[in-house]
């Protein structure tokens, strides 16, 4: 699947699909969120269990989503192209996601659970990058970058580009391609 961009990444984190009535069924009066989570949007797709909220959770500010990310497997695996797909399904691809690290007295680390806060459409964050630049294959030498099939490729010092994986491409650094 492709977006505006042409990017065939899109889609890569699959098809999320509502499910929201279903999950609404198994809520207990018992825990001590159910009204706050009666409001949220659930969605699954083939890997990921989410949460989206549009109140309660940004200090009075409104326009803002939450979503929370979970591995169908519960591990602790986060990929950051996957995320952003995700983001961009729920929330569009022109709006703007952040990763919060807060202080440690704000902190909720409890579920191998990943959240993004979206800031309201039309915001714009004074950090970041200012153009578009995505690339399935290195440009730099000695640069791994994974491409759309989830192979890792590295280039070597005479621009030839291999596919490695974890392993490989450490033992080929050790070799002295560096």
């Amino acid at each position: 699947m492709d977006n505006k961009y042409g990017d065939r990444t899109a889609g890569c984190a699959g098809k999320l699909e509502e499910i929201t009535e279903a999950m609404k069924d198994e809520l207990s009066p018992e825990d001590p969120n159910y009204e706050w989570r009666k409001t949220l949007r659930w969605y699954a797709s083939r890997k990921y269990l989410i949460q989206v909220a549009d109140k309660g959770l940004t200090r009075n500010e409104t326009g803002w989503l939450y979503i929370s990310i979970r591995n169908e497997d519960r591990s602790s695996r986060h990929d950051w192209r996957e995320f952003q797909d995700i983001k961009n399904q729920i929330a569009g691809e022109e709006r703007i996601a952040i990763e919060l690290y807060p202080e440690e007295s704000r902190k909720v680390d409890e579920a191998n659970q990943f959240h993004l806060f979206v800031l309201p459409e039309g915001s714009e964050m004074p950090l970041g990058f200012s153009e578009r630049n995505v690339t399935y294959m290195p440009e730099a030498p000695n640069s791994s970058q994974r491409g759309i099939d989830g192979v890792d490729r590295i280039q070597d010092r005479s621009g030839q580009t291999k596919l490695v994986g974890k392993f490989t491409a450490k033992k080929f650094k050790q070799k002295g391609n560096r």
